[in-house]
């Protein structure tokens, strides 16, 4: 449960023993989940169903992961970079590849959320879902 949680960007709080709190910003309620045997409780499958209901953070999400991301190794930094060039200004590092895919997704939560907020427009994503585009390091003597 905690899993599917975070993949609707839900952020771990806390927790005490078997329980955990999730919480997600813009949304009033929280999550709360008590591991018994490694098993979801029915309630808990329900009410993690009732929230994504009634905020629909599925649509976002599917809008937003249909922008191009690039990724490149950057010798300065040691380390990748990754930007959305559609999104001006989004970019995030990783040490590694994944992380950076990692970082520049939730620094495009963030960027979308942030222009919704300031009423600034949003581009529309030219269809390119999930197309990455990367530059691999050179690897000595090949």
């Amino acid at each position: 449960m905690c899993e599917i949680a975070e993949a609707f960007d839900f952020r771990f709080r806390g927790g005490k023993g078997s329980h955990r709190i999730y919480v997600r910003e813009g949304v009033e309620e929280m999550l709360f989940f008590q591991n018994v045997g490694g098993k979801a409780k029915h309630y808990q499958v329900k009410q993690l169903i009732k929230i994504i209901e009634k905020y629909n953070p599925v649509e976002a999400r599917n809008n937003m992961y249909k922008y191009a991301i690039e990724t490149f190794y950057s010798e300065e930094d040691n380390g990748y970079i990754a930007i959305i060039p559609e999104l001006p200004g989004c970019s995030a590092f990783g040490e590694t590849e994944e992380k950076a895919l990692e970082e520049v997704k939730m620094a495009m939560e963030l960027w979308l959320e942030t222009a919704k907020k300031e009423g600034r427009e949003i581009p529309q994503p030219h269809g390119k879902e999930h197309a990455f585009r990367t530059t691999r390091p050179k690897l000595a003597g090949v």
